[in-house]
């Protein structure tokens, strides 16, 4: 890993959710730490289980960046979480003027199909490259309270 650029961060979020499988509608309060180093990224939501928190994470090589998971445990999955994870870090790309590339795997319990409309409402694209997320703002300072 390349050196720190920023110091652990963590902050509380609350969001109102909707439950995917009963339609109940729930307010929902997490954890979210952001780790920034200069090749590597990571979030996480603090689930109460430190070998299970859910966790987005990206990394550098050469001059690219590429995503390399986003997990949420089988328990937690259909809270909002995921999105929670990749709002967060939509926020660090724009800030930091990161172009994200990202293959789309299904091995887990969503369809290729899904995880492409999951990964489009973050503004991936297909290009000639794969998937591929461009910043939406020039370089900013990361306001990180």
């Amino acid at each position: 890993m390349g050196e720190k650029t920023a110091a652990r961060v963590s902050i509380n979020i609350s969001r109102r959710a909707q439950s995917a499988i009963k339609g109940e509608k729930f307010l929902m309060s997490w954890n979210i730490s952001r780790y920034i180093y200069d090749d590597y990224i990571i979030i996480s939501i603090d689930l109460q289980n430190p070998q299970r928190n859910a966790v987005a994470e990206i990394s550098k090589l050469g001059d690219s960046w590429f995503f390399n998971r986003l997990f949420v445990p089988p328990e937690h999955r259909r809270k909002g979480i995921a999105n929670a994870l990749m709002e967060e870090l939509v926020k660090i790309l724009d800030a930091k003027c990161i172009t994200l590339r990202n293959e789309i795997n299904p091995y887990g319990d969503m369809t290729y199909e899904q995880l492409l409309a999951f990964y489009k409402k973050f503004g991936f694209k297909k290009t000639e490259e794969g998937f591929v997320r461009y910043p939406k703002t020039k370089k900013q300072e990361l306001n990180v309270k």
